[in-house]
């Protein structure tokens, strides 16, 4: 996690390998968001646009809402995010990118919460493979590599020791 105390923004870089899941539940603990909020209490997520069927890389629209201890305003983002298939040695892996935009008519604002922005985010969910396994069921239930980079706004300066807290909270999870 890197920060400044002169910036508003926060660029946070996660690697992690899950041993015994597969990447379609990892995807969907990510991305669903009656999955996220089994693991997720800091945050509450909406779909408001599912994907279309012929949508390549599944374009779908979320409003996100990040819970902030007192004194702080909840911090909201609207954005767009696509799955994009990676097929790798191991199997068929997803690219998960997302972005802010801003878009009055699916939301206008919470005049409650503090509007951050996702200025980019990124999340690869690749199959894990081991003793030469090739077949691609075999190799995702050996468990998930995850690589996530996100760089956020979240919407002004923050005092050191909340910045503290919130880097504890979001190290934490």
């Amino acid at each position: 996690l890197c920060f400044s105390m002169d910036s508003p923004v926060f660029i946070a870089c996660l690697w992690v390998r899950m041993e015994g899941v597969h990447v379609e539940d990892v995807w969907a603990a990510l991305s669903v968001p009656e999955e996220r909020k089994q693991w997720d209490t800091a945050s509450e997520s909406r779909l408001l646009q599912p994907a279309s069927e012929d949508d390549e890389l599944s374009e779908e629209v979320f409003h996100m809402v990040y819970l902030c201890p007192r004194p702080f305003w909840d911090r909201e983002v609207l954005k767009r995010q696509w799955k994009v298939p990676l097929d790798g040695p191991n199997g068929q892996g997803h690219a998960l990118i997302s972005r802010s935009f801003e878009d009055a008519t699916l939301l206008s604002g919470d005049p409650g919460n503090v509007r951050a922005v996702v200025h980019k985010a990124g999340s690869l969910l690749r199959p894990l493979c081991s003793g030469g396994a090739t077949d691609e069921s075999t190799a995702s239930a050996r468990g998930v590599e995850l690589t996530n980079c996100s760089q956020i706004d979240f919407g002004g300066l923050m005092p050191s020791w909340a910045q503290t807290q919130l880097s504890a909270m979001i190290v934490s999870k």
